[in-house]
This record gives structure tokens, sequence and C-alpha cells, in this order.
């Protein structure tokens, strides 16, 4: 379930439904069609990928329940379930090796939950990063996972970000500049800035966020 986002399996591929069905490639279809060969595909799965649970269900063979003794310990699956260990396409999708996170972004669209990213994104507050048309090109969505991973290691140009951000938040949610807290390494690059040219420091203030040149003294 680590490997996936698909919610079940076993079932035809869309490519030999469309034949079936059609006559025609699946990539040939409109997209009504499209629709009925997804649909058909999923009331063949064999299992149902439960990612919430952390389990695997069979489909249609499923017990539902089954006799356990030790209520403190878990349970075991029911003999339908235990039946998609012996299932050819399941024991091949479990002996592929899972790949590297960087590659996991050309896995299929179909395996993705789309709608499920997308609902996520609403609650986390990230819609505009999942929804960006074209994230991987977006030089400031670029920026802020180098900076999660630590890419960028110049602690002036990030504490210069930082202050930049600190101080939209606080006009954004109409407080004052109060107790604003500069990276070191920053407060230190705009100190020095004031001690050789106070005049550039009060024109560089008028761009970026700065102390007071009196806090300096």
């Amino acid at each position: 379930l680590r490997r996936t986002g698909a919610l079940g399996g076993g079932a035809r591929s869309v490519t030999a439904i469309a034949l079936a069905t059609y006559g025609k490639a699946y990539k040939l279809l409109n997209q009504a069609r499209k629709q009925q060969v997804c649909l058909i595909k999923r009331h063949e799965w064999r299992w149902r990928n439960e990612h919430g649970l952390g389990r695997v269900y069979a489909v249609g063979t499923c017990e539902k329940t089954v006799a356990v003794r030790n209520l403190e310990e878990p349970s075991a699956p029911c003999g339908g379930c235990l039946g998609i260990l012996r299932c050819k396409a399941f024991k091949h999708l479990t002996d592929v090796r899972m790949p590297p996170d960087e590659k996991r972004a050309c896995n299929n669209d179909e395996y993705k939950n789309i709608k499920l990213v997308e609902l996520y994104g609403k609650f986390a507050g990230l819609s505009e990063i999942l929804e960006h048309p074209d994230p991987k090109c977006s030089p400031f969505i670029r920026f802020a996972i180098g900076a999660l991973n630590g890419a960028y290691k110049d602690e002036v140009f990030v504490g210069l970000v930082e202050a930049v951000m600190i101080k939209k938040d606080k006009i954004t949610r109409g407080i004052g500049m109060q107790g604003f807290k500069y990276a070191p390494a920053f407060d230190e690059f705009m100190h020095l800035i004031n001690v050789q040219s106070p005049k550039a420091y009060r024109f560089l203030t008028k761009h970026i966020p700065g102390r007071t040149q009196r806090s300096y003294q």
C-alpha cells in the first residue's frame, strides 16, 4: 500500500477491456466510453486497497468476519482475503521493486487519485501548489522544495526570504512589526551595510525588511 495510490486491482487492463467492449484502443475512445471502461475495470477488481486501514480485502470472496481467540491481538485474515496471496497478478505486483520517490511522479495518472489529492490540498491549505498548472516549472515552488530539503546553504539569502514572508504575513493579519525576529546571518549582513553606508541601508529598507537604524546604536 505504500507503493501505489490504486484503490484496487486484479482486473483486466483498460486496453483489453476497450478492445473487448468497443473494438477500439482505449486512447481512441471518447470520454464517456473511457469512463465506462474504467467502471467495468473497477467491477472486475479482485481486491480492494484500504490505505487508511493498511489492509487489502478480497472483492467478492471476503468472508467479512473471522473467529478470534484473543481480542487484544490482531485478527488473521479470512480465507477469501488470504486467497489474494495466491493470485498471480497480486504476487507480481508485490514482487516489483518499490521506485525511489523522485520516480513516483512518472506514475500513471490512473493510480494518483487526483480528486483526493485536490481535496487534501483544500484541507491543508495547499490548493495553490497542488493545482498549479506546471509546478515543476514554477521557480517559487522549486525554491520552497529546495529550502525544505536544505539545498540553499546561504543563510543570508534564506534569512532575507524569511524576513520578507514574515513582514507580509504581519501586514496581512493587520498586526504591527513588534517582536520581529530576524535570522542572525541576515541581521548581521544588514548591520554591516548600515555601518558601511547608512544611506545605502535606508535605501534597502525601503524594499526589504530591516531594523531601524536607531536599533543598531
